[in-house]
């Protein structure tokens, strides 16, 4: 540091200034002057080395063992992963709609932008009454038709028949029964739903939505 090197400097004048002083050859006025420029350069000399020590104080410890650049690190990791999820892939497959995007349009965590359709997992639910479904197994073979292919019959495979539906007869506010004041004696059938699954060899390649 310059600020050491002025001080030693200082500091052999005034070691000589004491020595002439001693032989008579310098007054006391110029060794006291010496004197007063060393001392004030051994001043100078400790603050710079106060203010050193309390700026390594603030940068901490060298190395990962920095808290703040452990910090630093922390955050430029997180946007590089930030970075990283602003593309979206695609877990197979599939069709998106409902698309809720613009350019610059920022999404919170858990807000719905998109909806995104698999293509590798469909199905038919169709709903059979009750009295219908006496020789319906999973694994019967079925033939379907849709509205939007006229005259194109489609294989199929039974995959499951549902055991339960919901009869709406319970209060969710208060827990007690409700009795539905049917319009007639007879009660209508009740359906279940059949879950009905294609070869993906044999689905439709085209004019057909899902939920069709």
């Amino acid at each position: 540091m310059q600020i050491k090197v002025d001080r030693d400097n200082l500091r052999d004048q005034y070691a000589r200034a004491s020595e002439l002083v001693k032989r008579g050859v310098y007054s006391r006025a110029r060794y006291d002057a010496a004197k007063s420029a060393y001392d004030q350069a051994e001043a100078s000399v400790t603050a710079a080395e106060a203010e050193l020590a309390k700026a390594k104080e603030l940068l901490g410890p060298s190395g990962n063992d920095n808290p703040q650049l452990r910090a630093a690190l922390a955050g430029l990791e997180k946007a590089r992963l930030d970075l990283v999820r602003t593309t979206i892939r695609a877990p197979s497959a599939g069709v998106v709609t409902n698309l809720q995007l613009t350019i610059g349009k920022v999404v919170s965590v858990g807000q719905a932008a998109m909806t995104f359709i698999d293509a590798g997992t469909i199905w038919i639910n169709a709903a059979f009454k009750e009295n219908s479904l006496e020789r319906v197994a999973v694994g019967n073979k079925a033939e379907l038709l849709f509205d939007a292919l006229p005259g194109r019959v489609f294989p199929a495979t039974v995959e499951s028949v549902g055991f339960g539906v919901s009869q709406g007869n319970t209060d969710p506010n208060t827990g007690l029964p409700k009795i539905q004041n049917d319009s007639g004696w007879v009660r209508q059938a009740q359906r279940f739903p059949v879950r009905l699954i294609m070869d993906e060899t044999q689905r439709p390649k085209g004019g057909l939505r899902y939920g069709a």
